[in-house]
């Protein structure tokens, strides 16, 4: 299934609306992608809430790292960090996130 609505008119292919989205499978709810930056916006009024937080601070987030046994290629299936993939969404592994 696509992530968007595709009508065909007089053969053209116009998309109708495109709205990222998360799912993990054919059977599986899909979440629209605003959810992530929505919990950016509160996690960033939380802190900006909390006293003694200097101005202009950052936060920067490193999500899971990918591993593999020592000599040998073998690398066990990857699971994001929860708190990452809430903040940001990212399924992949290796990446770091900032929120000012």
């Amino acid at each position: 299934t696509l992530p968007f609505q595709v009508e065909v008119c007089c053969s053209a292919v116009k998309m109708a609306s495109i709205t990222p989205i998360f799912e993990l499978g054919e059977h599986t709810l899909p979440v629209d992608a605003s959810l992530h930056a929505t919990n950016r916006k509160r996690l960033c009024d939380a802190l900006k809430a909390c006293q003694g937080l200097p101005s202009g601070a950052i936060v920067l987030l490193q999500g899971g790292e990918q591993t593999s046994r020592y000599c040998s290629d073998y690398e066990p299936v990857f699971r994001q960090e929860s708190y990452f993939h809430w903040t940001f969404g990212v399924r992949e592994a290796d990446c770091f996130g900032a929120l000012e």
